[in-house]
């Protein structure tokens, strides 16, 4: 019921739910989320696998594998160094950690990898536009509605705390 709702209130641009306050808590296993990421994942990418594995305290090991057959693969761990300032500031900066091997094996990677809109390597830092991932992945007309996003993680989970506001529509004048 509540997905035909929301269905039937976007034809309308959410006028029949406006002041509508949502909170979530939203824990995503290790499984499901590196599914996602090999459904994401594009095939054009010199990339076999790519997973992660979430650990404590807002870090995970990324797990890259290359299509090419002598190059090893790649672990990476990565902390959670900023998280989404909703609506100004929508972009989730991971710090990558990596001794001098791993940085170079990264620099040939980022090099070779053209990654989605919206994710860009600054040095040792992954930034993610989530406004500009909002557009690709056909989700945009939901990200001004979050006010507070937040991703955590713990062992073996990613826990995402979300809240979103409807906005009231102005009194029609009389």
């Amino acid at each position: 019921m509540i997905p035909r709702l929301l269905t039937l209130a976007l034809r309308d641009r959410l006028a029949g739910i406006a002041g509508a306050r949502a909170a979530i808590r939203l824990p995503i296993d290790e499984p499901l989320l590196n599914q996602l990421i090999a459904e994401y994942r594009s095939e054009d990418w010199p990339i076999r696998e790519l997973g992660v594995e979430l650990l404590d305290r807002d870090e995970l090991i990324l797990r890259v594998r290359p299509k090419a057959a002598l190059v090893p693969s790649i672990q990476v761990r990565v902390t959670i160094e900023q998280q989404p300032e909703l609506p100004d500031a929508p972009v989730l900066v991971l710090k990558i950690a990596a001794n001098p091997l791993t940085a170079m094996a990264m620099a040939a990677v980022r090099s070779k990898v053209d990654l989605p809109q919206g994710i860009r390597f600054e040095n040792d830092r992954i930034r993610i536009d989530l406004q500009a991932l909002a557009r690709k992945f056909g989700f945009a007309e939901w990200l001004p509605l979050l006010t507070r996003l937040t991703i955590n993680t713990k062992p073996h989970l990613l826990v995402l705390h979300a809240e979103a506001v409807v906005p009231l529509l102005p009194s029609p004048i009389r």
